[in-house]
């Protein structure tokens, strides 16, 4: 089982490892396509009503999701490995899960 003292990184490298390594590149900030890609998932989080917001509160914790959504936005991370990575991380925020995969992946 994983200890909740695993950095969300840690987590959804371990999950990815089954296809490939999560490595994030910091070059893809300024990478115009996932500048864009990022922020629509942003605007369409911030447009549903019952969304529940991942507790994402530290400059660390925004640097792991950036990773992960690195990830996803690269194809290194399936779908399902990445709402796996949140409900583990995150009990109780399946729903939350499932709504940013749907809207990460649906954009993507």
């Amino acid at each position: 089982m994983f200890k909740k003292s695993l950095s969300f990184t840690t987590l959804f490298a371990t999950l990815a490892m089954a296809t490939q390594a999560l490595a994030f590149d910091p070059a893809i900030l300024d990478d115009p396509g996932f500048q864009s890609w990022f922020d629509n998932v942003g605007n369409t989080i911030d447009s549903q009503e019952n969304y529940q917001r991942l507790p994402i509160n530290t400059g660390e914790q925004r640097e792991e999701f950036l990773a992960v959504s690195s990830a996803v936005y690269t194809g290194e991370m399936s779908r399902q490995q990445f709402i796996d990575g949140v409900n583990r991380f995150y009990p109780g925020y399946a729903e939350t899960a499932n709504t940013l995969a749907e809207i990460m992946f649906s954009t993507r």
